[in-house]
């Protein structure tokens, strides 16, 4: 359910903005909490995450997971730069 209000919200330039803007700030705070040996409330706010995806669908995925930011570039880059990524052979 987030996940396609997210996606109809990309397609909006002014809230594509917006949804960036977010998780870089999120990204920035994972850093800095990292960085101080402060993880714990990073985990506070992955398990609000987790219960806000039992109401919201998949927010800390699609808004919070610094994971999902830092991929947005390497992709952007790939499709730039028209690089070929491996496939698993499982």
């Amino acid at each position: 359910m987030l996940q396609n209000i997210k996606e109809r919200l990309l397609s909006n330039k002014r809230a594509a903005t917006l949804i960036v803007i977010v998780e870089i700030i999120f990204l920035a705070l994972f850093f800095f909490l990292l960085k101080n040996k402060d993880l714990q409330r990073w985990f506070l706010i992955f398990e609000i995450g987790l219960l806000g995806t039992l109401f919201l669908g998949r927010v800390y995925c699609g808004w919070v997971c610094p994971m999902e930011t830092l991929f947005r570039p390497i992709n952007w880059l790939y499709s730039k730069l028209r690089l070929k990524r491996l496939k698993n052979q499982l």
